[in-house]
């Protein structure tokens, strides 16, 4: 077994990119790796070991799938609303 601890996040994350190309029906689901912190590529490279469940590894990338979707809802509606506060201030 792989001590992925040791490992870089960059290595971990090609790691996995090659595996999802080599494996593309078993790595459908694996998305947004790039946005992932250590433990859950690790978490990712246990999926693949055979260690994890599949729905265990899904469940940890669409959790950080639904916090960007969030932050990004957030930071868009944050800039409309500045925006038209600025526009009514100027009138």
């Amino acid at each position: 077994m792989t001590d992925y601890k040791k490992m870089r996040c960059e290595d971990i994350k090609l790691f996995i990119f090659e595996w999802a190309i080599l494996n593309p029906e078993a790595g459908k689901g694996i998305k947004y790796v790039r946005n992932l912190n250590k433990q859950e590529l690790i978490k990712v490279c246990l999926y693949i070991e055979g260690k994890l469940s599949r729905d265990e590894m899904i469940e940890v990338i669409s959790a950080k799938q639904e916090y960007f979707r969030r932050y990004a809802r957030r930071k868009r509606d944050g800039y409309s609303s500045s925006e038209s506060s600025e526009s009514s201030e100027s009138s």
